[in-house]
């Protein structure tokens, strides 16, 4: 009873320090994505709570009062849902969350909120009278994202995106169209609303400072064939084909469609753009957002444009969580060696579990996907710092095929930066 007593007098002591943490946090917390308009700004409809509920017998509550206090409210609840409750929130682990309890009662003051807001409506979308001393209001507010993620940088209540990527190297991202069936990705490049995707998804990766890997058609196309004649019996993706081909950690694809109605006699058009991340070596679904356009005249290219930028941001935000969960893996790689013909059975067994003796050695982490009498196909991940290049990997798999005395005689097919093609000869 006496341990009871004194975790409830402890608890009532804390209580009015909780209660200051929170006093800045906004009341309303209602929000909802309108539009990315640009790679550092998005637009946010957000509802705030004003009250005033003044003292004195003969005192009334005075609307203006409950308006400026809305507003403030409606501005917090903005920047908390790109903070917590966005598809793609800034503060991403609990890590981050944790930390920021320690800023947030200062952050969220309103002055401090001021200096993201790149602009406001001035008009309400709604105001909604709660009781006598209380309403609720809604504004359309412009907020530059980036300059949120630098002062939590510098903080260090999130990671720098250059620290991340520092010890993995900097990705290299691909961007293609979502292609059916057999169709080629690079042919439909040529139609100018995939071809207007394409620069505004590469200009938006560059403004964030990416590596963007634009592919040469008959360069790409060649080195396709030669990457498909070493992985026999996969799937026909001529996107991932070409990614792996030309040397990408990722590969985006997009799809974009257009529908148009008369309203009148003026024709409107909607866009929507579907965007998704895929990690090269594995083909693995890292990220995936649809975007919209508004739905009105003008030209289609523009709608185009707005719905990718939509789309994008949500998708690289992903991007970013994946990057910090698989931090600690390493520099990933597609392994395929392929044995010489004259090898039997017996001798390929005994090639396949050399192979697997010398993975255990030189990887942090490796995966078989197959193990044949001709194909060794695995997934590899390798310490950053001891092979900075792909280059460093085979010369490691060489040296150490040479010592362990196995079978034949370890060759370089094709090498590029998340592919190595090796052959095996007799």
């Amino acid at each position: 009873m006496k341990r009871v007593v004194t975790v409830l007098c402890t608890l009532i002591l804390f209580l009015p320090m909780f209660g200051m943490a929170q006093k800045n946090l906004p009341e309303s917390r209602e929000a909802t994505l309108v539009e990315t308009t640009s790679p550092t700004e998005v637009m946010v409809r957000a509802k705030g709570i004003g009250q005033h509920d003044p003292s004195g017998l003969f005192k009334s509550p005075d609307p203006n009062v409950m308006n400026k206090r809305a507003e403030a409210d409606a501005m917090k609840s903005a920047v908390y849902f790109l903070l917590f409750n966005a598809e793609t929130p800034i503060l991403q682990t609990a890590e981050e969350k944790l930390a920021f309890q320690n800023i947030q009662d200062s952050f969220f003051k309103a002055d401090h909120l001021g200096k993201f807001i790149s602009w406001e409506s001035s008009r309400y979308s709604s105001r909604v009278k709660m009781s006598k001393t209380s309403v609720k209001v809604e504004k359309s507010y412009k907020i530059n994202k980036q300059l949120i993620v630098d002062e939590l940088v510098e903080k260090g209540i999130i990671a720098a995106r250059e620290n991340i990527v520092s010890k993995i190297g900097m990705p290299y991202i691909m961007v293609l169209p979502q292609s059916k069936d057999d169709q080629s990705p690079l042919d439909m490049l040529s139609e100018p609303k995939y071809k207007k995707a394409a620069e505004v998804v590469e200009s938006y990766l560059t403004s964030r400072q990416y590596d963007v890997l634009v592919p040469e058609a008959v360069q790409a196309t060649n080195a396709m064939q030669q990457t498909s004649s070493f992985m026999s019996g996969m799937a026909e993706d001529y996107s991932y084909q070409l990614a792996l081909s030309i040397g990408s950690d990722i590969y985006l694809t997009y799809s974009i469609n257009l529908e148009s109605r008369k309203v009148g006699s003026t024709k409107v058009t909607k866009a929507s753009a579907g965007v998704r991340a895929y990690e090269t070596t594995t083909s693995r679904l890292l990220g995936t957002a649809t975007g919209y356009s508004e739905e009105r005249p003008g030209s289609e290219l523009m709608l185009v444009e707005e719905a990718v930028n939509n789309a994008v941001d949500q998708t690289l935000s992903k991007l970013m969580s994946y990057w910090k969960s698989d931090l600690e893996r390493g520099l990933q790689y597609k392994l395929v060696v392929s044995l010489g013909s004259g090898f039997n059975s017996d001798t390929a067994e005994d090639i396949a579990w050399g192979f697997g003796d010398i993975l255990k050695k030189v990887t942090t982490e490796y995966k078989e996907n197959v193990i044949s009498d001709k194909t060794l196909d695995y997934l590899i991940w390798c310490a950053p710092k001891d092979y900075e290049r792909s280059s460093d990997v085979y010369r490691t798999l060489k040296q150490n095929y040479l010592n362990q005395g196995l079978p034949g005689e370890l060759d370089r097919g094709t090498i590029n930066r998340k592919l190595l093609l090796l052959n095996i000869k007799e």
